[in-house]
């Protein structure tokens, strides 16, 4: 007996530089907008695929996957509920940007906090957000929960 196979897009990858993103897990297809594809390109973003998810816990388990990866993951949700919201799509994608290097295992050390230095990442990227029609106040604003979008749990969705 042979697995079942699921549709590929012809030019995919799992971390999207195509401008297409396959979820290695469940086999959906993101297209990527130009703003996505131009966020992917930034430092914040591409630095992402080198912070364990589970931080420090990722040196002694068999977790590999990345911030990236799971930011990729979190805008795939995003474009499957909520397609339209470019806003939203882009604070999926952005949601991690403050990450230090072993995720969450330095939250607390010496002020680490990765919510406030990742608003700080985000607003630096206002200009490429805007250059896209999105305004990076409705991103901050979506990161922060005072903005209703599909990211925020207080919604039910």
């Amino acid at each position: 007996m042979t697995a079942p196979t699921r549709p590929v897009h012809p030019h995919t990858d799992t971390v999207g530089v195509d401008g297409h993103r396959t979820d290695p897990l469940w086999g959906t297809v993101t297209t990527l907008t130009p703003l996505e594809r131009a966020l992917l390109r930034t430092w914040p973003v591409r630095r992402l695929g080198h912070v364990a998810h589970a931080g420090a816990v990722a040196t002694v388990t068999t977790q590999t996957f990345s911030r990236l990866e799971h930011s990729l993951g979190v805008l795939g949700l995003v474009a499957h509920l909520d397609g339209d919201d470019a806003v939203t799509r882009a604070a999926a994608l952005l949601h991690d940007v403050g990450h230090a290097p072993l995720s969450h295992t330095l939250e607390g050390i010496a002020g680490i906090d990765h919510h406030v230095t990742g608003l700080t990442r985000v607003r630096a990227l206002g200009g490429l957000l805007d250059e896209h029609g999105v305004d990076v106040d409705d991103v901050v604003a979506t990161l922060s929960g005072t903005r209703p979008s599909v990211l925020d749990p207080r919604r039910g969705c």
